[in-house]
């Protein structure tokens, strides 16, 4: 699967773990929920650090436990794909 799948991916599975939607969640990370709601719909395709650091804000968890889990381990490098 590609980064930006698994990532979305990642951020559905938190907040169904915390019980939030994604309105809640944008609130918590202090960001528009447009933002987050193009991301997740797949309109936007890059997620910033700066932005995904918020998200992980409003989760209440570290960044670096964001991309702690199998689901990284999958992830296809589209660069290497091509190459």
């Amino acid at each position: 699967m590609q980064l930006p799948n698994v990532v979305r991916q990642r951020i559905i599975n938190l907040a169904r773990n915390e019980n939030i939607k994604l309105k809640e969640l944008s609130k918590r990370a202090n960001m528009g929920y447009s933002t987050l709601e193009s991301f997740m719909q797949g309109k936007t395709r890059i997620i910033t650090v700066a932005t995904l650091a918020k998200i992980c804000d409003g989760l209440n968890i570290e960044l670096s436990e964001f991309f702690n889990d199998k689901m990284f381990d999958d992830v296809v490098d589209e660069y290497e794909k091509k190459n």
